[in-house]
């Protein structure tokens, strides 16, 4: 092969790279970005301490949730016990004891008032007055619970933070200087209780005595938008509105001469309720209590706890002629007294009285 054409083959050689796609690597660019990419730090540990990674084990900030943990279930158990202390000052378990045991034949009301009493003395405040209103013929116990409750709250509350008032007696004027008097007598029990920490009780019997503007009074103070020293009282008003509603759903529903205490609350949340709160709106905001008939069991016993009282003995023949001189409704084989114990005394003080007349006259 000539010079020439072994000159031209190697310049075929060299240049023949350039028609490949291949892309040209450029070895002192790659030792530049290798140079410039940053090395890691090293971590540097204090003098004196070990180099070793941190372990799974007990930190000092679980002691302290502990602590505080600890401290949140003694707050709560400390305000649980300041509302039992709180029962306990009023003696609700005392007042329930005497309920049971003085009234006759309404455990469905007792049952009634002890739980609402219990729920409203819970706290120290309140957003409220509660309102209680018992209901029901004449006879029946409700003056008599009102009575009960005023004497208990006397003793554990004290005589000037209980006022009982009788609309036949304590409003004989006009209606507008009864609420007059009635606004002074609230505003200094209501000031009193505050400054002792206390809740005042204030009980109107005969409420269907009472006059509209009366009325119309208890509406304002049994109301949410009240000074703060009147929203913790406790006022019950007892009369005999609704006694027709309350007979007849008696003697309509009662099944072996007793009515269950769910009946007699569906007809608290029911008619009788709805029918209250269309006579005034005061009863929009209280809770009635309905005091049911009782039958001839019950004044049975009324007559016996009182001819105790007056010291004799009765007779069977004596307890007899009593019972049968009331008059009674039928419902199936259940008797119920139209007037329950109302006359009760008033018999037996007459019985009494024959009693002592006639061994006066054999003398």
């Amino acid at each position: 092969m000539s010079p020439r054409l072994r000159i031209r083959s190697q310049t075929f050689r060299s240049t023949s790279s350039a028609f490949t796609f291949d892309v040209p690597v450029d070895n002192g660019l790659k030792r530049s970005c290798r140079s410039v990419r940053k090395r890691k730090k090293r971590v540097l540990y204090p003098e004196g301490t070990s180099r070793k990674a941190p372990t799974q084990g007990s930190s000092a900030a679980n002691y302290l949730l502990v602590f505080l943990l600890l401290i949140l279930a003694f707050q709560v158990f400390n305000a649980i016990e300041n509302l039992d202390d709180n029962l306990l000052r009023y003696d609700i378990l005392g007042l329930e004891k005497t309920l049971w045991r003085e009234v006759i034949g309404q455990p469905t009301a007792l049952a009634l008032l002890v739980k609402s009493l219990s729920q409203y003395l819970n706290t120290h405040v309140h957003d409220c007055p509660m309102v209680l209103s018992l209901h029901g013929p004449t006879g029946t116990g409700k003056s008599f619970v009102g009575r009960l409750i005023a004497k208990h709250f006397e003793m554990v509350a004290g005589h000037h933070l209980v006022f009982r008032l009788y609309a036949r007696s304590h409003c004989p004027d006009d209606g507008a200087t009864c609420a007059t008097r009635i606004t002074a007598m609230v505003k200094e029990a209501v000031q009193k209780a505050e400054q002792e920490e206390k809740v005042p009780l204030i009980v109107f019997d005969d409420v269907e005595a009472l006059p509209e503007e009366v009325l119309d009074l208890l509406q304002v103070l049994t109301g949410p938008n009240q000074p703060p020293e009147h929203l913790s009282a406790i006022y019950i008003l007892i009369g005999s509105l609704g006694h027709e509603i309350v007979s007849k759903f008696v003697v309509r529903n009662a099944s072996l001469c007793s009515l269950q205490p769910l009946e007699l609350d569906s007809l608290v949340k029911g008619h009788l309720a709805s029918w209250l709160s269309q006579k005034h709106p005061l009863y929009s905001n209280t809770l009635p209590i309905p005091f049911g008939l009782l039958g001839r069991e019950h004044i049975r016993h009324c007559f016996w706890e009182e001819m105790i009282t007056e010291g004799f003995v009765p007779a069977e023949q004596e307890m007899e002629n009593l019972l049968s001189e009331l008059q009674y409704v039928l419902s199936g084989e259940c008797e119920y007294a139209l007037t329950g114990c109302k006359s009760v005394v008033s018999r037996v003080n007459q019985m009494h009285w024959k009693e002592n007349h006639t061994c006066a006259g054999s003398l």
